[in-house]
């Protein structure tokens, strides 16, 4: 069989995508971004399972680059065998057919032979084609967001459709977004010039472009698209625009790449006369190139407890979540970001000197401290413990001074200020030096004894007057 031009470019595709390319707008195929992150040293990383540097820093990470339909569940609003049905596809050069039954397994063409990458030669086929059956939906679930850098599908042996809507879903099923369009005239069914990557031509970072079916599938001179195993591919990434040049760093195009579902509504066009042709849709190798997304803090995904097929990301850096999509508690002292191969953006512990853990962050104060010329802290603590205050628990309450005998996260960090009962003004002590606000005429840093010049009275209100003053 000659090699066709739609499985090189799909070749490409996937060496392109295996690994982030820090140019939105394509590049070359060796493996490797602007940033020197190379599709071997992202396997390394994956291996050992790192998502931090030896002396403990944080660096980016990300699970490892997979086909995401691998015996997932497809979901086919139509397929052949309910009713055995004689179905005649081609094999190579000639045709063959045989009668589809879904009672009998060996007979049964179902939407699991599109992922069953261990039975070669298995196809999915759809009831054949009349008036009121015109249109197939495939659907598949990810059970959880993924970066889907590609998609594939190969022909088995029938007429490809003459479009092909693919949506994606990034919140499971609650709403859909068109996200490619296939055709093999994009002008009349969408308006739209028929695209090929082989053009090369830059993408906007959200456009929907219709890939031309027949310059993406190897055609004879007769214009048949019947071979047996035409490839359908298409990214969501390659060629797109990024407005900082690099796509891993821009938001609209993450949020491009991101989906927990999938939809392919593939469509067969009536003839004049209403009539279709009567043949079935049929494809195999459902592929979908990409990996679990966990905003750059976690290197891999783990199943969800009770079995049903989900995943959450196994976050670090201080993250938690189904994306490792916030801060922890207590780890709110900077704002969530996303990490990136330049900046992990790794979330920081509260600095509460261990008296309590509990803390919230505040952009407020977050935004002032970096006014001030630091790097930025926002997390204010709650529920300072002994008898310390302030955001980070650093200051004693009123009635406590610091004690320096110890260190600042010490229990006995605070001690009571012991002002003199009748010497002082009040308990209230300065926090830092534990000085207590003296009445006239009485000194000592507890307002304990007379100044000098001064005796001691009987009067709580006068502790202490002028010697040689009348009583």
């Amino acid at each position: 069989m000659r090699t066709s031009a739609a499985a090189s470019i799909l070749l490409l595709l996937r060496l392109l995508m295996l690994a982030p390319n820090s140019q939105g707008s394509g590049g070359g195929g060796s493996g490797t971004d602007g940033d020197g992150y190379s599709y071997y040293a992202d396997n390394i990383a994956y291996l050992n399972n790192l998502c931090y540097h030896r002396n403990g820093r944080a660096k980016f990470c990300q699970p490892q680059f997979e086909n995401l339909a691998v015996n997932k569940r497809v979901e086919a609003s139509s397929t052949c065998g309910a009713t055995p049905v004689r179905i005649c596809r081609r094999e190579g050069l000639r045709h063959s057919c045989e009668v589809c039954d879904s009672s009998r397994p060996k007979l049964s063409h179902p939407a699991s032979h599109l992922t069953d990458y261990h039975l070669h030669g298995s196809c999915w086929v759809s009831e054949p084609l009349r008036p009121n059956l015109t249109s197939v939906n495939l659907t598949i679930s990810f059970h959880k967001k993924h970066t889907v850098y590609y998609m594939s599908i190969t022909g088995c042996g029938v007429q490809l459709p003459d479009a092909i809507e693919v949506f994606k879903s990034a919140d499971y099923g609650a709403t859909w977004q068109l996200w490619h369009l296939f055709s093999n005239n994009c002008t009349r069914d969408y308006g739209k010039r028929g695209y090929s990557y082989q053009f090369r031509e830059i993408i906007q970072a959200k456009e929907v472009i219709c890939s031309d079916i027949n310059l993406i599938t190897n055609i004879n001179d007769l214009g048949d698209n019947q071979l047996q195993q035409p490839v359908l591919s298409f990214s969501t990434n390659f060629n797109r625009y990024s407005t900082n040049g690099n796509y891993e760093k821009d938001p609209v195009i993450i949020d491009w790449m991101l989906a927990t579902d999938m939809r392919l509504v593939l469509r067969r066009h009536p003839f004049k006369n209403g009539s279709v042709l009567a043949q079935p849709f049929a494809f195999s190798n459902l592929d979908i190139g990409g990996r679990c997304f966990c905003n750059g803090h976690a290197s891999r995904c783990v199943s969800k407890p009770g079995g049903d097929g989900g995943q959450v990301c196994e976050c670090a850096h201080g993250t938690e979540g189904d994306d490792c999509e916030r801060c922890k508690q207590f780890w709110v002292d900077l704002p969530w970001r996303r990490g990136t191969l330049s900046d992990p953006s790794e979330c920081k512990r509260c600095d509460c000197h261990s008296h309590t853990d509990r803390c919230y962050f505040d952009a407020a104060v977050f935004q002032s401290s970096a006014a001030s010329g630091g790097s930025g802290s926002g997390g204010v603590c709650l529920g300072c413990r002994h008898n310390t205050a302030g955001r980070q628990c650093s200051d004693c309450r009123p009635g406590f001074h610091r004690n320096r005998n110890v260190p600042p996260d010490s229990a006995r960090a605070c001690t009571l200020c012991n002002c003199h009962p009748l010497g002082s003004r009040s308990n209230i002590c300065d926090g830092s030096s534990g000085h207590c606000t003296c009445k006239d005429g009485v000194s000592g840093d507890k307002c304990d004894r007379c100044m000098a010049g001064y005796e001691q009275t009987n009067d709580p209100a006068v502790p202490c007057r002028r010697i040689g003053e009348a009583g």
